[in-house]
């Protein structure tokens, strides 16, 4: 649990008169939401290029895959700059998002091929 380490290293800088103690812990959560979202997006990302370059052509498979994480790379810098942060809740949505901008990036690509 890397949390509790980080925790034990900051007990160590603190007075002896200040204490820390766990609570609440989600990390375990946060990392298994975080682990679904990277699993999910490279399987996404397979799915198309094999789809597309089957299919289609490899060019339009690879910039179609190339738009998917970028837009999810961008909606990660735009975060702060809109004072949002990464919760439960904006992890959810990344999540869903992920399955219709993969399926959208297929009908894109299908609709550009000549």
């Amino acid at each position: 649990m890397p949390f509790v380490n980080s925790l034990t290293s900051e007990k160590t800088q603190l007075p002896d008169s200040v204490g820390i103690t766990i609570t609440f812990d989600r990390s375990d959560d946060y990392e298994e939401r975080i682990n679904m979202l990277l699993t999910n997006g490279a399987i996404g990302l397979l799915l198309v290029i094999l789809a597309l370059g089957l299919f289609l052509e490899l060019r339009v498979a690879f910039w179609t895959t190339a738009g998917i994480p970028v837009s999810i790379l961008g909606s990660l810098f735009l975060l702060p700059a809109m004072d949002a942060s990464i919760n439960m809740i904006s992890l959810f949505g990344f999540i869903v998002t992920l399955g219709i901008v993969v399926d959208d990036a297929v009908v894109v690509g299908e609709e550009i091929f000549p």
